[in-house]
């Protein structure tokens, strides 16, 4: 069973197909180069109700407002916001 990262109540699952993922790599950055903010702890994928969709992760409190715009999809995929900082693997342990 592949690694699933928890987003809200919902799992995020890996990628598998390949072709898929090379699109995204291009499209994340693409993303970033236009998005990108120091607000912004990390930009990735994965899979949501088996849906491609790219992750923004902010580093600011959930019920906060954003003061600059982020668009809900992206080149055909949807973009989904998850609020908190990203932990190092290193450190979680």
């Amino acid at each position: 069973m592949p690694p699933k990262e928890k987003l809200g109540d919902q799992k995020l699952l890996p990628m598998q197909n390949k072709e898929t993922i090379k699109k995204l790599f291009s499209t994340l950055s693409a993303f970033w180069e236009k998005f990108g903010r120091d607000e912004i702890s990390s930009i990735h994928f994965g899979l949501l109700d088996r849906k491609e969709v790219i992750v923004v992760t902010l580093d600011r409190p959930k019920d906060s407002s954003l003061d600059f715009y982020l668009p809900s999809a992206f080149k055909d995929f949807p973009v989904i916001i998850d609020y908190g900082v990203v932990e190092p693997f290193h450190r979680s342990k």
